[in-house]
């Protein structure tokens, strides 16, 4: 048996092999009919100066997009108030909204992992949102509305969690920051933004902020296009799993793991606690006698005092675990309830928003990097999946939420509303103590080490160091 390697015009190595008894070279055999061929992919070397280049473009890609959510997400549900809805009304339109970016982003985050076409669901996906979301500004009509509304989140399900997943990535292959690093940026944005918009929004009316999105959204997609969706969105080669994941293998993600469940529902009563304060708190400040520009500053205040926390936070939960990271988040998330229950005077929001960071900004990124290099250890060619888990089971936390607030505050009042929502906050506490428990317990039996609840394994981080997917 002959064997010759031969490299090809896109720098693969293919390895032709000639049986006994046949009279061509294995060059001939690659020319014309072969016997066997197989094709390996040569890793490119480290490249830092790339790897500089694509860090610089996540912290533009995270600012830019989260720029155009910020004119639309925060102000929400006072843009429909100011359509003549009620709050039942709202927290219903909100509910659907929320169902369908969590439907939408689950569905076509397993469809990009299973057909590798994430680079074309990101960008049709961010396309659609931008244009559904700014054709709002066309018409007051409930239908129309709620029509346009829920194809708009139907359209942004995937963007986060597909960008997420190749931002966690990028930063393992540089190996010289973290996950929250880039998404910091995104907190800068809603700081900027969300004062700017409250700002115009009282001097121009609410449709202001749909010329903001358009403009940021563009610029967006610009950056957006540029980044590595093709690279790291794939399903990499070094992991050993080369063929495509099977349906059934998709929808079993999330039972693969003893602890996946128990952290998803983390992630769902989360969700709906962040709903509560998300979707009411605005409307809350109004009924207190504030405006549209206080709302901007408080949301100006929570988002300025998440960039140090953000900044650090992966490095936070490396030094102390997920666990600690969910109980921080459960006492603040007790603290911020009680504190808006008892609300008289709507300035005084300002001073109790900077516990948001640890909310958001301290649990978000852990989580994310948590899902990545822990639950999905084992899974690696199902990350955009994950991811897509991750933020389904917040989204339809968020869902619950949006609809179980609006019937409370109309039943009871907004006060009434946030100190129902410590029921909420008591069942995210016995949430957070059984994972304390069943992390423990996978940890007794093998299921995941002690070192990697608390960061990736060193061995992983300099295997994708040393090995390096080409440019497709």
């Amino acid at each position: 048996m002959d064997n010759e390697e031969l490299v090809n015009t896109d720098g693969a190595i293919i390895t032709a092999t000639a049986n006994l008894g046949d009279t061509r070279s294995p060059r001939e055999l690659v020319s014309g009919y072969t016997y066997q061929v197989e094709e390996v992919t040569k890793p490119q070397k480290y490249d830092a100066a790339h790897h500089s280049r694509m860090l610089l473009l996540a912290k533009a890609v995270y600012f830019c997009v989260f720029a155009a959510d910020a004119s639309w997400e925060p102000f929400a549900a006072y843009v429909l108030s100011r359509r003549g809805m009620n709050n039942a009304v709202i927290g219903g339109l909100l509910t659907a909204m929320t169902v369908c970016n969590a439907v939408s982003g689950q569905l076509l985050t397993a469809f990009a992992d299973r057909y590798s076409c994430h680079r074309n669901v990101a960008l049709t996906s961010f396309t659609l949102f931008v244009i559904f979301t700014c054709s709002l500004v066309f018409s007051n009509h409930f239908a129309y509305t709620a029509g346009v509304g829920i194809l708009a989140q139907c359209a942004w399900g995937p963007v986060l969690p597909m960008t997420d997943n190749v931002t966690v990535q990028l930063v393992r292959d540089a190996k010289r920051e973290d996950y929250s690093r880039q998404r910091l940026f995104a907190a800068i944005a809603w700081a900027l933004f969300c004062f700017g918009d409250g700002w115009l929004m009282d001097l121009y009316g609410y449709y202001m902020l749909f010329y903001v999105l358009a403009l940021m959204g563009f610029v967006a997609l610009i950056l957006l296009s540029f980044y590595p969706f093709t690279l790291y969105g794939s399903i990499r080669h070094d992991t050993g799993h080369e063929s495509k994941p099977s349906w059934s293998e998709l929808m079993h993600l999330v039972v693969h793991n003893v602890l996946m469940m128990p952290f998803l529902s983390i992630i769902l009563c989360t969700g709906y606690l962040f709903s509560t304060i998300d979707g009411y708190l605005a409307l809350w400040i109004i009924d207190l006698g504030g405006n549209s520009s206080l709302v901007g500053a408080m949301y100006a205040v929570a988002s300025i005092v998440e960039i140090p926390l953000f900044f650090w936070s992966d490095r936070i939960y490396h030094r102390i675990g997920m666990k600690w990271v969910l109980a921080i988040t459960s006492v603040a998330y007790l603290i911020r309830v009680v504190s808006y229950s008892l609300l008289q005077n709507p300035y005084y929001v300002l001073l109790i928003e900077p516990i948001h960071a640890l909310t958001i900004a301290l649990f978000w990124g852990p989580c994310v990097t948590y899902m990545n290099d822990v639950l999905l250890h084992e899974k690696p060619h199902l990350k955009a999946t994950g991811q897509g888990s991750f933020f389904a089971a917040f989204y339809s936390g968020r869902a619950v939420g949006y609809s179980v607030a609006g019937w409370l505050s109309d039943v009871g009042g907004m006060r009434f509303m946030f100190r129902s929502t410590l029921v909420a906050v008591g069942s995210l506490m016995i949430l957070v103590i059984n994972f304390w428990r069943l992390e423990r317990f996978a940890q007794g039996c093998g299921s995941i080490s002690k070192e990697a609840s608390l960061k990736s394994s060193k061995d992983e981080k300099q295997s994708l160091l040393d090995t390096r997917i080409p440019e497709q």
